[in-house]
């Protein structure tokens, strides 16, 4: 009776928690493995892959039989837009030749995108520069130059007058790119291609 007993419960076990967990994780695994990978698409020639480091830190590779090329990319706060910077050394010829299939992957992988690359620094006029400078001064900011030229390093804001979030913010946007100004070069970009949702670096 007692064995008879024993055995029911066993049954019981096995049917209504053992058995269960059992297709569950059946289930899992089938869905992991037949369920399109979010981060490659591949097309018959060549394939766009995104591989993250963080967050919002990646490399999309774009990869063929012969090449791989890889972008340093940044992925925006909202998570499906992506800036991809094209490597400095990568010729113009290739460049031009990968670029539409660039834009096919990140369009078929749902991404918004910007596509773009660093161009040479430009010298800033001088006296462009000098004013920027006294612009600096005038709002109280102290200027940190580096020893033996006079190229501004760093910047300090001192007594920054009370105000709202939306006018600090933008003081400090004004000492940003006077800053950038006084530093007497100036980084810029080339977009290259973009999305419809996405058309700035």
């Amino acid at each position: 009776m007692i064995s008879q007993v024993l055995a029911d419960e066993s049954v019981q076990v096995l049917v209504f928690v053992v058995l269960p967990l059992v297709l569950l994780l059946s289930g899992i695994v089938i869905y992991g493995a037949f369920r399109p990978n979010n981060y490659v698409a591949s097309f018959p020639t060549f394939s766009v892959r995104i591989n993250f480091l963080a967050h919002d830190v990646a490399y999309v590779v774009y990869g063929t039989e012969s090449k791989i090329v890889e972008f340093e990319a940044k992925v925006g706060r909202r998570g499906r837009l992506i800036y991809v910077r094209a490597p400095k050394e990568l010729p113009e010829e290739d460049l031009r030749d990968i670029l539409p299939f660039l834009v096919q992957g990140l369009t078929r992988l749902r991404y918004a995108y910007v596509i773009y690359r660093n161009l040479e620094p430009q010298k800033i006029p001088e006296a462009e520069r000098e004013a920027a400078i006294a612009e600096l001064q005038r709002m109280g900011v102290s200027l940190g130059e580096s020893v033996g030229q006079r190229q501004v390093q760093r910047a300090v804001i001192h007594n920054l007058p009370r105000s709202t979030a939306e006018q600090t913010k933008a003081t400090i946007s004004k000492v940003q790119d006077l800053m950038a100004t006084a530093r007497g070069v100036r980084e810029t970009t080339e977009v290259l291609a973009s999305s419809g949702r996405a058309t700035s670096v």
